[in-house]
């Protein structure tokens, strides 16, 4: 029988036994040396590493050294990001550090069948999900020892110290795309644009967008030492995440939505191109099995979870947007799929300039087709017609270039005369969606793929939906606002190559 992921608040604040094997296990993984492939800062180094920050931070002492070449060209800096393999990916890695932890357990005589637990910050009947587990944030366990599930560089929001990540931040609208990764260059769907292999590619789906890059920034934020340097926690760069315990916890969160969107509609499939299913083409993943042997795998070695390679289930996949919003809402997005089918897209709009983004709110003008404008909200309206109807419209901030990666920024999207209200007397701009800048300074690096920088693609059919009822802008002008929810302000901010508007084309 597979082995069960549970939430690590599913037994409250206090320490459980999960807990407490875990940190045990933690610690005999840490003191083993970097260059063993059964060690815990072996596999942080899979997902990246710098070596002078590991050794600023005291993760390298003086005498450590990295592993060998050939073995940092196998194993090292090889995380998935922006693209369709950020899922896939982290599941096989997840899923290798989970064996490995549970291995080191049953060696010191604890349970067979221990699993890795997640963190599920979006859940609505606990007030406290949003925090991170206090096991993680005491510096000792309960016998008085140094708790290895605790770090000092969990640095938090730099305005309030705060490692609770935002309501905003957490929220699952991710889970009502449409396709997994579609087809055409404009949107990242669910899991990220098409890609080949690359640690820095550059079209994030909607998942990573918000709540995966969200949790990274919320939680490792940014400090300044004594000395004035600033430095960002270990949560807020790919080169140091994997060495906060934490992470492994919140990636095994991100693993269970992937299984929550594809349980919640019919519709939702993985990709079945072979590019996907057998990839990467050119050379598949690979990690470290407990004996320290290489497993190499593919897309689709991963894509059931209860076989043999991973053999874990969650204890929760149903669908939290029919909990929240009814089972009527869920029957209703099941119609939308249906109706819905790959399109071509055609750009409609662009705002024609870089963007540097500052301390408060950065406004560009984009003037789009005011018939296209029309013509949706016309669809959406007529007939009570739902948004299966339109073609679909796609905000995109592309080229996002910076070494900023502590901000989070909210997109507002507004219209008509400044100012101006909606006849219920609420503001007329509408928020179409927030992305975080984590990894944002490794995917702004020349190299393969990251040319372009980080892409970000929010869907329109909320502000569509509004115009609908409203009116149209004059001359089809929209006003798009880069708003910082919190940044440190030590650092550089990002540059926006472009703001573009794309429609899809039946």
């Amino acid at each position: 029988m597979s082995r069960t992921r549970r939430s690590v608040w599913a037994d409250g604040p206090d320490w459980n036994e999960t807990l407490l094997w875990y940190a045990k296990a933690v610690g005999i993984l840490q003191v083993r040396a970097a260059t063993d492939r059964t060690s815990w800062r072996f596999f942080a180094g899979i997902h990246g590493h710098n070596e002078e920050t590991w050794r600023l931070f005291g993760i390298l002492r003086p005498e450590d050294k990295l592993p060998e070449r050939h073995e940092l060209d196998l194993f090292w800096d090889k995380c998935q990001h922006g693209s369709w393999y950020f899922l896939p990916w982290h599941r096989g890695c997840v899923s290798a550090f989970e064996q490995l932890v549970r291995s080191v357990i049953a060696a010191e005589g604890g349970p067979d069948d221990w699993a890795l637990p997640y963190w599920n910050y979006s859940e609505t009947s606990n007030p406290h999900a949003r925090e991170v587990h206090p096991a993680f944030l005491a510096e000792t366990t309960p016998d008085g020892a140094p708790n290895p599930l605790y770090t000092p560089f969990r640095f938090g929001n730099p305005i309030t110290d705060s490692t609770t990540v935002p309501e905003e931040d957490v929220d699952l609208e991710a889970l009502r795309e449409r396709k997994f990764a579609p087809l055409g260059e404009v949107a990242g769907g669910f899991g990220g644009g098409r890609s080949i292999l690359s640690h820095r590619a550059g079209f994030p789906g909607a998942l990573e967008i918000a709540r995966h890059g969200g949790v990274h920034t919320a939680v490792g934020g940014a400090a300044r030492l004594q000395d004035g340097t600033i430095v960002r926690g270990l949560m807020s760069a790919f080169e140091t995440a994997g060495l906060d315990p934490i992470f492994w916890l919140h990636h095994a969160n991100i693993d269970r939505l992937w299984a929550v969107w594809l349980s919640n509609s019919p519709n939702h499939t993985n990709p079945t191109e072979t590019n996907w299913l057998g990839g990467p083409l050119d050379r598949p993943f690979v990690m470290p099995r407990p004996d320290g042997s290489a497993w190499h795998y593919s897309c689709i070695d991963v894509v059931d979870t209860s076989n043999p390679m991973l053999d874990y289930v969650y204890d929760d996949t149903s669908d939290p947007l029919v909990a929240i919003a009814g089972a009527a809402e869920g029957r209703t997005a099941d119609r939308i799929e249906e109706g819905r089918r790959e399109r071509d897209t055609e750009l409609i709009g662009t705002n024609g300039t870089e963007i540097k983004l500052g301390t408060g709110p950065t406004t560009s003008e984009v003037t789009v087709d005011e018939q296209v404008l029309r013509s949706q909200s016309e669809r959406l309206v007529q007939e009570n017609r739902g948004a299966d109807q339109l073609s679909g419209l796609y905000l995109n901030l592309e080229n996002i270039r910076g070494l900023n990666n502590v901000a989070i920024y909210q997109v507002l999207v507004d219209y008509g005369e400044v100012g101006a209200r909606l006849l219920s007397g609420e503001p007329r701009v509408v928020s179409v969606g927030r992305f975080s800048t984590f990894g944002l300074d490794e995917s702004s690096s020349d190299g393969i793929n990251v040319s372009s920088g980080v892409t970000m693609s929010f869907d329109l059919t909320p502000l569509i939906a509004q115009i609908g009822f409203d009116e149209v802008p004059e001359k089809g002008l929209l006003r798009v606002s880069i708003v910082p929810q919190f940044a440190a302000p030590e650092l550089p901010a990002p540059t926006i190559g472009r703001i573009n508007i794309y429609q899809g084309v039946p």
